[in-house]
């Protein structure tokens, strides 16, 4: 495939279903994805929504990601930790690589680090503190 620019809805959800491929495909990743996700066109949609919000401020996302996050980590008996969100920036940043060009590439990369980091923070703040 051609290396493409972002300029539309069509090409996030390219974006957006390029990478949840290799999250599926990662043996680290994909257990966490996996394990809650029952509807996979559904939840590429509500990513896709998600990720032309973040980028061209126009969406149809509904939604709290920092709450479905916390859910997620309960879940997964708040096993998640930094290296997850790593493999999750990296895996982004390399589908972004491969497969589009063109300065929203930038953006998604800074706005996934952010978001990452934003997430694991809020994360681990809201996991229950062991009594003393």
């Amino acid at each position: 495939m051609e290396k493409r620019e972002i300029k539309n809805r069509e090409d996030v959800a390219l974006l957006v279903n390029l990478f949840y491929d290799s999250v599926r495909k990662d043996s680290f990743l994909s257990p966490y994805f996996s394990g809650m996700i029952a509807n996979w066109e559904t939840h590429l949609a509500h990513l896709t929504d998600f990720w032309c919000g973040q980028l061209f401020f126009d969406s149809g996302y509904e939604g709290n990601p920092m709450k479905k996050h916390r859910k997620v980590d309960g879940f997964f008996n708040h096993n998640m930790n930094e290296n997850h969100f790593k493999a999750w920036l990296e895996l982004w940043v390399s589908t972004l690589d491969d497969n589009f060009t063109g300065e929203n590439v930038t953006i998604l990369k800074n706005k996934a680090q952010r978001m990452a980091s934003a997430i694991h923070l809020d994360m681990y703040s809201h996991r229950e503190k062991p009594n003393k």
